[in-house]
């Protein structure tokens, strides 16, 4: 499985996640498949979502994790800071 993967390759991701937010099943696949470097149009295909509704997705996320507005971009650079 994806989430056993990238916690082989970069120690305990998705626990870090969960530390940060409790999040959906949607939002943990969003921040694996950004953590392997796809790119927006890629996830929202593999994830049979809007590129839009992907964008939204990662701005939230910035948002409910550290308490102030941010671009999907700031999301982005965040996970793969991790």
């Amino acid at each position: 499985e994806l989430t056993q993967l990238l916690n082989s390759i970069y120690t305990s991701f998705t626990e870090k996640l969960y530390s940060l937010y409790p999040m959906s099943e949607h939002e943990l696949h969003v921040s694996l498949l950004i953590k392997m470097h796809l790119q927006p149009k890629d996830i929202a295909l593999l994830t049979a979502h809007s590129k839009e509704s992907i964008a939204t997705t990662r701005s939230r996320l910035y948002s409910k994790v550290f308490g102030r507005k941010g671009s999907s971009k700031d999301w982005d650079d965040f996970i793969l800071s991790l």
